[in-house]
């Protein structure tokens, strides 16, 4: 579906939480290259999403006599910022490679240590399993303390990686300890790449309950209620979920494998470092009560006219994707397909650091590439082409033609109709099959991700040699082109 996120919900760059009550309430950082990673609440924001820091806004009020009384109103705000850094000794001037834990923090904040102990990291608590000795790396040792406005959380670990996280602003200590608990160093247990603790747990099939404490899956009762939802890691994703246990192990992988879809058609050069939000209730029922509490009652997900055709969205402000499990009788809607079309609307938008530019066809087709992909018996995501969206659109053309304003969408909007997915689909899939096309996709998503208006790169990377100085002539024969590529049966041919 349209990610309307971008337009509707993501008015300013960071993105501000909406007050809903989601399973533990928590989103979760992770650098892979550093071995590090900690969680957070909902209410912080991501300015960048390569960075590196979180961002919550505070407003701050006063009370102002009135003819009706006092009046609380809001008169400034404050952001609290909360930093990740790592870093090697070697990486530091040769007079700091032996200096102590405190002494490097001093030195790099410019600032004298106060109130500063030893950072104890191992910690034997069943709700903190990854500090225990027995999951997390041996030999980590940690400082904490009060440096300038700042207070810091630093430990040594691995061949001298030094490892922490700042807290500047005006946090309360019960929430700066309770986010600098979480902070834990990556394990590899097995011949897999280095996880969190609770990605591994999930690959060992157990879950999450509301409390935040295991259960094994293979005994574990289906939630009902979303507060009880279920909660899984895997290496790019954090789930919530009320389907069983069984299937979500299922669809782990398969997001697992769209992702490395994307990563391969769409390439980013940084990891990114905020896992993505998957949100899935299992009935239709469910995931109407929950978006309701997000939009609003009566939003376009009740339109008897729409609402069927919906079978997920992905929310911009949240930078969360919510669907659900149940399969509708006589209907498109299928649950792999869904996520996966609304998790690549999430990827490009997020991977793309926030850039909602991109032109909205050529975002719903996209979507449709991937949607249609499966997994093969390795697990290594393969696309398919949209057989049922063709068809439809097939009989279409034989009675009405092009659908859209192929004007409109050169200027990046005229998407209004679920049947135009798929019309969007053939003209990336007849721009992507020619000479240096997929050359030139690639461009374009490096353009975005650098900031680029994402219209006007389209134009300038596909349309502007195609209809020259001619454009509304072009347009119009371009627009028969994709009539007949469709009908010839061209875009039904795989993508490769």
């Amino acid at each position: 579906m349209f990610y309307f996120c971008a337009l509707l919900l993501f008015s300013l760059r960071l993105c501000y939480a909406v007050e809903i009550e989601h399973p533990l309430n928590e989103r979760v950082f992770v650098n892979h290259e550093t071995g590090t990673s900690f969680r957070f609440p909902y209410d912080y924001s991501m300015p960048d999403q390569y960075g590196q820091t979180i961002v919550k806004q505070q407003i701050q009020w006063k009370t102002e006599q009135t003819k009706n009384g006092p009046v609380k109103r809001p008169y400034a705000a404050a952001n609290i910022e909360i930093e990740h850094f790592s870093y090697k000794r070697s990486e530091l001037p040769i007079e700091q490679h032996t200096a102590t834990l405190k002494e490097l923090l001093a030195q790099q904040l410019q600032a004298e240590p106060l109130n500063d102990k030893e950072y104890v990291f191992y910690r034997e608590d069943p709700l903190l399993p990854h500090r225990a000795e027995e999951w997390a790396p041996a030999g980590i040792c940690g400082w904490e303390g009060q440096i300038g406005d700042r207070y810091v959380y630093i430990v040594e670990h691995g061949a001298q990686q030094l490892s922490g996280l700042i807290f500047r602003g005006d946090i309360a200590e019960e929430e700066r300890r309770s986010i600098s608990d979480t902070f834990e160093i990556l394990a590899k247990p097995d011949k897999q790449l280095p996880s969190t603790w609770r990605c591994y747990k999930s690959r060992r099939k157990y879950v999450y309950n509301e409390a935040g404490a295991l259960e094994f899956a293979v005994r574990a009762k289906r939630p009902k209620v979303w507060k009880n939802a279920w909660q899984v890691e895997t290496a790019h994703f954090h789930i919530s979920a009320l389907c069983s246990p069984k299937q979500l192990k299922k669809y782990c992988i398969h997001l697992e494998g769209v992702y490395a879809g994307l990563q391969q058609y769409l390439p980013t050069e940084r990891p990114m470092h905020f896992k993505f939000e998957i949100h899935m209730t299992q009935t239709f029922k469910q995931f109407l009560a929950l978006s309701d509490t997000i939009l609003g009652p009566n939003n376009y997900l009740h339109n008897k006219n729409t609402g069927g055709a919906y079978g997920g969205y992905f929310n911009g402000q949240q930078l969360a994707t919510y669907t659900f499990t149940e399969k509708i009788k006589n209907t498109r809607l299928e649950p792999y397909l869904q996520l996966a079309h609304e998790v690549a609307h999430q990827y490009t938008f997020i991977g793309s650091n926030y850039n909602f530019s991109m032109p909205g066809w050529l975002n719903e087709a996209i979507a449709v590439i991937f949607e249609s992909g499966r997994l093969n018996k390795k697990d290594i995501f393969v696309l398919k082409p949209p057989s049922s969206r063709l068809r439809i659109l097939k009989r279409y053309y034989k009675e009405h033609g092009f659908i859209g304003n192929i004007q409109d969408y050169a200027q990046g909007t005229g998407l209004s109709n679920v049947h135009q997915y798929a019309e969007s689909y053939a003209m990336l899939h007849q721009l992507l099959s020619e000479k240096e096309g997929q050359k030139s996709l690639l461009e374009f998503w490096q353009g975005l991700m650098a900031g680029q208006n994402g219209t006007k790169l389209f134009y300038s990377l596909f349309l502007k040699e195609r209809f020259g100085e001619q454009v509304e002539d072009g347009m119009k024969a371009w627009q028969k082109d994709i009539v007949s590529y469709v009908l010839k049966g061209r875009a039904d041919s795989i993508l490769k």
